[in-house]
């Protein structure tokens, strides 16, 4: 991974210190041995207003109310009727989101496609007009091109958990059908992305997949030539399975080589977004929010 960031010297230290041991861990959920051994300390993070228990809050999410004005202006899906691709009962059942596959890290995936649908398209087929991301907001989203992003089950032969999109800080909205591409506002490192994870979020337990995503995605912030004015980097991950929901803020602390976890409330989502959408809404503020708070 190295070989590949200019400016990567500063990271060894906590690449050898601290991802290593994650990296190495071969159980779905992280004991707290391994958080001792990697300087890491848990806290709570309130789902709605971004807050943590201690400590400088670093998003503010998008309310529910703002993401639902946002939906009726780029209309990505009809909500009082059903759509074509994720509703409730479709003939096919093919793209119905209120029927659960056999696979807890697959119907997580099926889930955020739905995320991106709503944040990406709208009433238009054809593509063109204004969309949330990037008519409508300073995030871009962006593939994860980093291998160890995705872990496959030792004994399954199928992925464990998997990065599925990055979303960083732009400098502004595009104008829509604008040629341009999107510019990163390099004075905010914030990050946040969505993680699919065969195994269900615990309350009191963290997940591999989420300490693994912290960590990783904030050391390849911090080997950008374009972030090196910053020593915190804050991560914001979704992480999905089955239906079930939480964030993990992680903050990942240069000089000190320390890492804090802030971890949300679970949300359940059991018959679909249709039966919770206030939810589901919620979840589209983390996207879109406000990043605050000094990282330098």
């Amino acid at each position: 991974m190295l070989e590949n960031y200019p400016f990567a010297a500063r990271i060894k230290p906590m690449m050898k210190n601290r991802f290593r041991p994650v990296s190495d861990w071969k159980g779905p959920y992280v004991d707290s041995h391994l958080l001792d051994k990697v300087n890491a300390r848990v806290t709570g993070l309130d789902l709605d207003t971004g807050k943590p228990t201690t400590g400088e809050q670093f998003i503010k999410p998008l309310s529910p109310q703002a993401g639902a004005d946002l939906l009726e202006q780029t209309k990505p899906f009809h909500l009082d009727e059903p759509d074509n691709f994720f509703s409730e009962l479709q003939p096919c059942g093919l793209f119905d989101d209120s029927v659960l596959t056999e696979d807890a890290e697959n119907e997580a995936r099926f889930f955020f496609q739905f995320i991106d649908y709503s944040l990406t398209r709208n009433e238009n087929e054809d593509g063109f007009g204004t969309t949330i991301i990037p008519h409508l907001s300073r995030w871009g989203m962006f593939q994860s091109n980093i291998q160890r992003l995705t872990r496959i089950h030792p004994t399954r032969n199928d992925v464990e958990w998997q990065v599925q999109g990055v979303f960083r800080c732009c400098t502004g909205p595009l104008e829509p059908d604008s040629l341009c591409t999107r510019t990163l506002d390099t004075s905010k490192p914030q990050l946040s992305c969505f993680l699919s994870n065969l195994n269900p979020p615990r309350d009191g337990e963290l997940t591999t997949g989420e300490l693994n995503a912290v960590i990783l995605l904030a050391l390849s912030q911090a080997a950008k030539k374009e972030y090196q004015g910053h020593q915190v980097f804050p991560i914001t991950v979704v992480c999905g399975s089955d239906r079930t929901v939480r964030i993990v803020q992680g903050l990942v602390d240069l000089p000190k080589q320390a890492v804090e976890l802030r971890v949300s409330p679970i949300v359940q989502f059991p018959r679909g977004k249709d039966t919770n959408w206030d939810g589901f809404r919620t979840l589209l503020g983390w996207f879109l929010g406000n990043p605050v708070g000094k990282t330098t």
